[in-house]
């Protein structure tokens, strides 16, 4: 994220603060044409990555942000789990329970969001911006299509019959399930035709 301090409305500190407060893993630079020492050193102590002056060289400000997705690419583990969905973003590859499963690259994008959210719901709205980039149109049902998709190319391994691991959150969208909260509904008297499977 790119900050600039000078917003019309709030402080730009207070932003700050709430940003690193509520999503710790967000890389922030801050802009500010407060040029005393003692701001950037609050900027920094409150979470900041960087801090640029202004007036600033466009070219600069892109290469300090190269320099933190740099650093954050050095640490940064590229698979990503939930229960027991493995997805390796550099090879582009996903397994269940050790097993390859073969995806589309817009299947791929699917998932791959919807394991960032970590089980939080993800609106239709949400999908078809984030992973097709286009406005929430209620008339097209493309990402219900591609949740089906997925559902059977995740639902079944080795031919069994596991759980599935998109679940529909009816009114909303859709959520990744880890397979333990699917037989906890079985164990409970649900089925996974109530749980939307």
């Amino acid at each position: 994220m790119v900050l600039d301090l000078g917003l019309p409305k709030l402080d730009g500190t207070e932003v700050l603060a709430a940003v690193r407060a509520r999503f710790p893993d967000v890389s922030v630079l801050v802009l500010s044409g407060r040029s005393d020492l003692e701001e950037r050193i609050r900027c920094l102590n409150l979470g900041a990555e960087d801090c640029v002056l202004k007036p600033f060289s466009f070219h600069e400000l892109v290469a300090r942000c190269m320099v933190i997705l740099r650093r954050r690419g050095e640490h940064a583990d590229p698979v990503l789990r939930f229960g027991d969905v493995e997805m390796n973003r550099i090879s582009r590859s996903v397994r269940r329970n050790g097993v390859a499963i073969e995806l589309t690259t817009k299947e791929f994008a699917l998932l791959e969001f919807m394991m960032l959210r970590r089980g939080e719901c993800c609106t239709r709205g949400d999908l078809l911006r984030e992973v097709w980039q286009v406005e929430a149109d209620a008339a097209t049902n493309i990402v219900d299509v591609y949740v089906n998709y997925l559902r059977r190319k995740l639902g079944g391994v080795n031919g069994s019959r596991s759980a599935s691991v998109i679940e529909t959150v009816r009114g909303s969208g859709y959520r990744l399930r880890t397979v333990p909260e699917f037989f906890g509904d079985i164990a409970a008297g649900g089925s996974a035709v109530a749980a939307g499977y």
